[in-house]
């Protein structure tokens, strides 16, 4: 970003990065979280948000501490009864196997694996078609 940023394009003249697929709320919460160290847990923001969220810190290389900060609070909301498996699908849409594997141990389902997962999400997908 500090390179784009202090470039002689668009960038760099408007100071202004435009990340169009990135929803804009969710970006204000990972950047409030940066600048404060404190990770907020905001009403309105659903589970599937924080893995959206968890994806968003991959991406642009997060500190690992805001990263653990989000699959606590998705272990919790897990914990409190969301539906497990529309959370494992999508963290296994977005290529997050290592929150799979965190959320599954701790829901300690039986008979859930990753298997049970990429069913469910090719089924979530065919409904989308």
């Amino acid at each position: 970003f500090r390179i784009a940023l202090s470039s002689g394009f668009q960038e760099g003249l408007s100071k202004t990065i435009v990340l169009e697929d990135v929803n804009p709320h969710l970006a204000s919460i990972l950047i409030k979280a940066l600048c404060t160290d404190s990770l907020p847990n905001p009403p309105g923001v659903t589970s599937l948000n924080v893995l959206e969220m968890l994806s968003l810190c991959r991406r642009f290389m997060f500190p690992s501490v805001i990263s653990s900060g989000l699959m606590s609070i998705a272990e919790k909301r897990l914990v409190l009864g969301e539906n497990a498996l529309t959370l494992l699908a999508k963290a296994y849409d977005l290529d997050l196997l290592d929150a799979v594997d965190r959320l599954l141990s701790t829901i300690r389902l039986e008979n859930i694996n990753i298997n049970v997962v990429q069913r469910e999400l090719v089924g979530s997908n065919a409904d989308r078609d």
